[in-house]
């Protein structure tokens, strides 16, 4: 049970780090008017 949690925990930073860094492309794709 706490493996499941550990897990699914380590899920939702990627989860964040993947949605800042797509935040950051954005804003950096979004200069070359795109």
């Amino acid at each position: 049970m706490t493996t499941i949690t550990n897990t699914f925990g380590k899920l939702k930073e990627i989860e964040e780090v993947i949605s800042l860094f797509h935040d950051n492309m954005t804003l950096m794709f979004g200069g070359f008017g795109g």
